[in-house]
């Protein structure tokens, strides 16, 4: 029950209600106004929101807002594709001109002392080059590894800052300049060497002993046929270093044939041809005789060589031949050296082409101190000229 309690005072009645009434009525009120406040609030936001002209307003602002932006990104996207395409493209290319050109350099690097090695050998076997009054030694061009693209390769694949276009054409230029001389060379010293033994074989042909250097006829070659589109730079280059090679294998066959003929003079120094081969008039009966060699006048001591490589298989004194030393020849060729005053090998010796062995006498039948030279073949004599004439002419390569 509540308890009211009503005051007079001064004219005027007051009422006083219990403490709690008092608090609950106050609450009442705070809520009613703060409630009103927000609806009011609301109701403009609504009201705004749904109004045409602002509705447009605010819409159209948000569209060119977006869609600027939207531009924007798309324009950024596309710069930033192109950019990355004109790079990636610039990178490509220069990546792969550059390990062309270090492959290029490798495989010219690698076959360098290779084509030095047969440089070196043409020399060896006297391979010039050159007219025919000035002939010197092939030179070959300076060596590839001394070359900066290894340098260039490591430091610039991934980072093209570092290399331009330039620097990759001067590179490529260099190479091919190495390379072109490179095979230059090889095919200069081909050509020589081919000349050297065609002319080596005709002279033999001559005296009919080529017939063994047949199998190196420059002319026989075979295989399967392979297009050369897939094998060309370092390919072509081994290519003419194998050429080079068959023809060095060639002249080497061809000299060393030489080597093993009666073809050089047996004496140096002073000497005469005092009696040829073939008839003559015997210098003690007077009458006609054949003469089975060659007869070189010369003073008595004088160096005796061999004429060609051989073993000796005879030192000593034959009947009317004197101290006579005869040399046999890896060809079946036997060269007798006669009239000696002394010999200067044993048999069973081997021997090489100008080796000495024996001095001139006038030993056995003679008239004075010469040399007798005599070549036999099947115990047969044949003229020893026509082997001088012929180491006379190859005289370059003995």
């Amino acid at each position: 029950m509540r308890v009211v309690k009503r005051e007079v005072a001064f004219g005027y009645q007051r009422t006083f209600l219990p403490y709690g009434e008092h608090n609950k009525s106050s609450n009442r009120v705070f809520y009613i106004v703060f409630f009103l406040l927000v609806l009011t609030n609301v109701l403009t936001i609504i009201t705004l929101f749904f109004s045409p002209d602002i509705s447009r307003l605010v819409n159209s602002q948000n569209s060119k807002t977006f869609a600027a932006y939207e531009d924007r990104i798309s324009q950024l996207r596309v710069e930033v594709d192109r950019l990355y395409s004109r790079q990636y493209s610039q990178s490509g290319s220069l990546n792969l001109q550059l390990l062309e050109l270090k492959q290029r350099q490798t495989e010219l690097s690698e076959i360098r002392p290779y084509i030095e090695a047969l440089a070196q050998k043409a020399n060896d076997l006297g391979v010039l080059v050159g007219n025919s009054d000035i002939k010197s030694p092939i030179i070959v061009p300076s060596p590839a590894q001394n070359l900066p693209i290894d340098n260039i390769v490591t430091s610039s694949i991934g980072d093209q800052e570092n290399i331009n276009q330039q620097q990759i054409i001067s590179l490529n230029t260099l190479i091919t300049q190495l390379t072109n001389e490179s095979r230059q060379a090889l095919k200069s010293l081909t050509a020589v060497a081919n000349q050297s033994s065609n002319e080596i074989i005709t002279e033999l042909k001559s005296i009919g002993y080529a017939s063994d250097l047949s199998s190196f006829d420059k002319n026989a070659v075979g295989g399967p046929f392979i297009p050369n589109n897939e094998h060309e730079g370092s390919y072509d280059l081994l290519d003419s270093a194998n050429k080079l090679v068959s023809s060095l294998d060639r002249l080497k066959r061809a000299k060393d044939t030489i080597q093993t003929l009666p073809v050089l003079m047996p004496l140096s120094g002073k000497y005469r041809l005092s009696s040829p081969f073939g008839s003559r008039t015997d210098p003690f009966g007077r009458q006609k005789a054949f003469h089975s060699g060659m007869d070189f006048a010369a003073p008595k001591g004088n160096i005796v060589s061999s004429a060609g490589a051989g073993i000796i298989i005879y030192s000593g004194r034959k009947g009317t031949y004197g101290i006579v030393v005869e040399v046999k020849h890896a060809n079946g060729l036997i060269t007798r050296y006669a009239h000696l005053s002394a010999t200067l090998v044993r048999v069973g010796q081997s021997i090489n082409l100008g080796d000495t062995i024996a001095k001139v006498g006038s030993s056995g039948r003679s008239t004075g101190p010469h040399l007798h030279f005599e070549i036999r073949r099947a115990d047969k004599a044949i003229n020893p000229q026509n082997f001088m004439n012929v180491g006379n002419k190859l005289s370059n390569y003995i």
